[in-house]
């Protein structure tokens, strides 16, 4: 019985499903773009409450760059309580996979900071499909589009 236990827990961790959202301040189109307010808070503050919606996550972790720029950022989120790592500036797939790596995650959910109004069901949808296919490397909404913009979720895998 106690053995039981054990490979249950073993197994629930390789299983953690975490969301990483991808945020940034330094956009040369729009600065600060993620902490310019929209219907009463910012729009990183929006698609973290949207995250959190789903009922298949573990874990909504905001990862952003270790420049200065963001800074502010940091500030906020540190504020709200929420989850957040610094990784490179330069190379965001490295970022996002350190991420992963330091959560023991074999895969992560990808969601992009400035998407106020991502839909927690298509990314529990996306999840669901990922526990019927865990051997592939890739579950997207994106290639071919399939959502509108604004909607695009990714389950990647990184082991």
């Amino acid at each position: 019985m106690w053995f039981g236990k054990l490979k249950i827990k073993i197994l629930s961790k390789l299983n953690k499903m975490i969301a990483i959202i991808q945020a940034r301040c330094n956009s040369k189109r729009f600065k600060n773009k993620v902490l310019k307010f929209f219907l009463g808070k910012p729009i990183i503050q929006h698609v973290v409450d949207n995250v959190k919606k789903s009922k298949k996550l573990n874990k909504v972790i905001v990862a952003t760059s270790k420049n200065n720029s963001d800074n502010k950022l940091i500030k906020y989120l540190k504020k709200k309580n929420i989850n957040f790592y610094r990784g490179s500036h330069l190379n965001v797939a490295k970022r996002l996979s350190d991420l992963a790596e330091k959560k023991k995650s074999n895969f992560f959910i990808r969601i992009s900071g400035d998407s106020p109004f991502v839909n927690a069901k298509i990314i529990d949808r996306a999840i669901s499909l990922h526990k019927k296919r865990k051997n592939v490397d890739l579950i997207t909404n994106v290639f071919p589009r399939t959502f509108p913009m604004g909607q695009s979720v990714e389950i990647i895998k990184t082991k």
